[in-house]
């Protein structure tokens, strides 16, 4: 469903397409023996929509004590972190929207780590809300800088309307963020 936006139907077709591609699924999923996913969510969804009753939920997790962060920092200016692939169903741009909204006199920073089709569109709408100069794309980063980035930040912001199961978010709760 969350790339329903890239196939440009025309509105009166959404709802039979993604009854049909669920159906589709349903009879491919339904051979196996078990099928997983991250989230219960998750496998809700598969029975509802995809008619299969084989689903089990497994969390993807994560290494905490990677992100345990002893050091506390003042964090000045406050600084929100984003991580993730920069796409539309991220809704980035609704961040970005919402932090131009700040009164003038508080002092903060955005940092959005991560690349994606929405990259350029995202620095131009940074510039057009005149907040470029507070915005820094930081691109792909490392495991090393991973942690790194979740330390600089004040809080971590995940505006998306498609994550069954966030990574980022986890890593994020793990660094106190």
């Amino acid at each position: 469903e969350n790339f329903l936006k890239y196939l440009h139907l025309p509105r009166f077709l959404e709802k039979r397409v993604m009854k049909g591609l669920w159906r589709d699924s349903g009879k491919i999923l339904s051979k196996y023996d078990h099928v997983t996913t991250p989230t219960k969510r998750a496998a809700e969804l598969l029975q509802e929509a995809a008619g299969i009753s084989n689903v089990l939920s497994i969390s993807c997790g994560i290494d905490a004590g990677k992100f345990a962060n002893p050091t506390k920092t003042t964090n000045k200016p406050f600084r929100v972190l984003f991580l993730g692939r920069l796409d539309w169903e991220k809704h980035i741009h609704n961040l970005l929207r919402a932090m131009a909204k700040l009164p003038k006199e508080i002092d903060f920073q955005v940092e959005i780590a991560g690349d994606g089709s929405q990259r350029k569109y995202l620095g131009e709408l940074a510039a057009q809300l005149k907040i470029a100069d507070r915005v820094t794309f930081l691109g792909h980063i490392t495991e090393e800088e991973l942690p790194k980035a979740y330390e600089r930040a004040t809080v971590f912001a995940m505006p998306s309307i498609a994550e069954l199961q966030s990574i980022a978010t986890m890593e994020a709760m793990a660094s106190g963020r």
